[in-house]
């Protein structure tokens, strides 16, 4: 209680003496239990029933006078009392975790803490305890999961609850909240990756709330910190979730509710190995992955963080294989990124983050990975077109077109059109000037429409070219240094580039574009017929692929 009243505290006086109490507390009860179980009296069961009678009583009252400063009008008291319960509570969870802890399941005497949190939650059951019912051992390890699972995440959300309500209390409050919050952060076992909970739901709906009021409202910069926290606890939990299907990775709980988490290399390399398995899960439908990657991609600084993994300067001294590394990491990350969100509304592909990201490709490709052969290229090059392939459809699926304001999104404009090879005949160099950016200005504005209607309508027959004339040049395998897994995720992104959405596409697209494609298919029977064994094949399916898109045409 002085800790939540106490101004004269420091922060670290205070978390240190919450943390003493809680360790005493628990040492007290747990020695007092042990005692009476020992005991050789004849009424022993009335004496532990009394004994966890009065241990409940004091955290019953410990509870109630909690409540009572959390309520009080001075936010400065109210909200030092919402962090001293917060990490009073963390205390008391993290003993019942404690492996040299004596009490071999859950106290009977936390009842009232659980009742805080879970209000509604076996309330028959702990009124007729209360009543001198004994619970059976069903009950009890039911209380204790939920405890031990929500209870964490409940606490947080109740402190997060707190900090928007006194968001105006003096600084050194706001400071308190913000030492507290990093606290609750540092436990192991404060997330579990479970199923969706009630628990789960509350804190995403505060998590949005107060998205919302720091991004919208004038004051919410006061807030921010409490934001960033929140940020870092749900990235946390949606890394555990993914880190669980992975042996190797299962326990990385101590690292996730870092703040630069995938701007560590050793983290990078984790989440491109864990995220393949996450993704082709049976039980992860393609809603669930494209949810989690729009998160990843929105709220936790994706395109960022891979720049700073690509950053040059910490590569210039790096043997070839860890740079290499690094840049198979991050094509993975790309490349499945791009894959799970070719559908997706929720992603804006023409961010300055994104655009600085390929710049940020470019430059390690020139000045890190020179002469590490043609597979590396092939996989940059199967990035590019799911890129292109990305952009296109966000800029067509745009009815307001006109709304290309920043230079990054004028940049990714003309890059696609420049790499497709649709640049306006009778200026070809209009968009060549346009590729690093540029001002924005009436003849910009009046080429958009016509440049973004003739991308649309060509660009799936263009990026399916463009792969098709990858692959051929892929053959022979064994001079190409590819494996047959590149060939057939180009061949895999052929088939979706030129699905059963772009069928309209297909038959409206111009000559130019079936000429390309007229070109590969002449290319594709020359070669098939020089090759045989495994790149006859290769050559056999995309001939097959080439042939069922010339039919659709002649069918349209």
């Amino acid at each position: 209680m002085t800790c939540a009243t106490s101004v004269e505290l420091s922060d670290e006086e205070s978390i240190v003496c919450v943390s003493l109490c809680i360790r005493s507390l628990w040492l007290i009860f747990e020695c007092s239990r042990e005692s009476k179980e020992k005991s050789s009296a004849p009424d022993k069961l009335n004496i532990l029933k009394e004994e966890f009678k009065l241990q409940r009583t004091y955290f019953q009252e410990l509870m109630d006078n909690f409540q009572t400063l959390c309520g009080m009008g001075d936010p400065m008291i109210a909200l030092r009392a919402s962090c001293t319960r917060a990490l009073a509570v963390q205390g008391l969870l993290s003993q019942l975790v404690t492996p040299n802890s004596r009490s071999p399941q859950f106290p009977l005497s936390l009842i009232p803490v659980y009742k805080f949190f879970f209000p509604n939650n076996n309330v028959d059951s702990i009124r007729r305890f209360e009543g001198g019912y004994t619970p059976s051992a069903e009950e009890i390890d039911r209380m204790k999961n939920s405890l031990l699972n929500d209870g964490p995440l409940v606490n947080l959300t109740t402190l997060a609850q707190a900090v928007l309500q006194r968001e105006h209390a003096p600084p050194q409050s706001l400071s308190f909240s913000w030492n507290t919050l990093d606290m609750l952060l540092t436990q192991p076992w404060t997330i579990h990756p479970d199923e969706s909970s009630h628990s789960q739901s509350d804190f995403d709906n505060l998590h949005d709330r107060i998205r919302s009021y720091v991004h919208a409202d004038e004051r919410g910069f006061r807030i921010r910190p409490l934001l960033d926290k929140l940020d870092t606890f749900a990235r946390g939990r949606r890394l555990l979730i993914l880190f669980s299907a992975h042996a190797k990775y299962r326990n990385r709980a101590d690292v996730v509710f870092r703040k630069e988490f995938f701007r560590s290399r050793d983290f990078l390399e984790a989440f491109a190995c864990c995220l393949p398995n996450f993704i082709r899960a049976e039980e992860n439908t393609p809603e669930v992955c494209r949810d989690f990657m729009e998160k990843v991609v929105r709220h936790d600084d994706l395109w960022t963080s891979l720049q700073v993994n690509l950053e040059p300067t910490q590569w210039l001294n790096r043997p070839s294989l860890d740079k290499l590394r690094v840049f198979e990491d991050c094509c993975t990350v790309l490349d499945l990124t791009f894959s799970v969100l070719e559908d997706s509304r929720e992603v804006n592909w023409c961010t300055a983050e994104l655009g600085s990201l390929s710049h940020h490709f470019e430059s390690f490709i020139q000045n890190a990975l020179t002469g590490t052969g043609r597979a590396t290229s092939f996989r940059l090059d199967i990035i590019s077109a799911r890129f292109r392939n990305a952009l296109i459809a966000q800029f067509s699926n745009d009815a307001g077109t006109t709304s290309v304001l920043s230079q990054w999104h004028v940049a990714f404009l003309a890059r696609v059109i420049c790499a497709l090879g649709l640049r306006d005949d009778e200026d070809p160099e209009f968009w060549m000037s346009y590729t690093n950016g540029g001002r924005i200005g009436t003849v910009f504005m009046a080429k958009v429409p016509q440049i973004v209607q003739t991308a649309a309508r060509d660009g799936p027959l263009l990026i399916f070219s463009q792969l098709g004339l990858l692959v051929a040049k892929g053959v022979p395998l064994e001079q190409s240094g590819l494996e047959l897994e590149d060939i057939n995720k180009a061949l895999e992104l052929q088939r979706k580039v030129t699905g059963e959405k772009t069928h309209l596409l297909l038959n409206n697209a111009s000559n130019r574009a079936w000429e390309a494609l007229g070109q590969l298919l002449r290319l594709v029977e020359d070669l098939h017929g020089e090759h045989t064994g495994t790149d006859r094949d290769i050559l056999q399916r995309l001939l097959q692929t080439i042939n069922d898109v010339n039919r659709r045409r002649v069918s349209g």
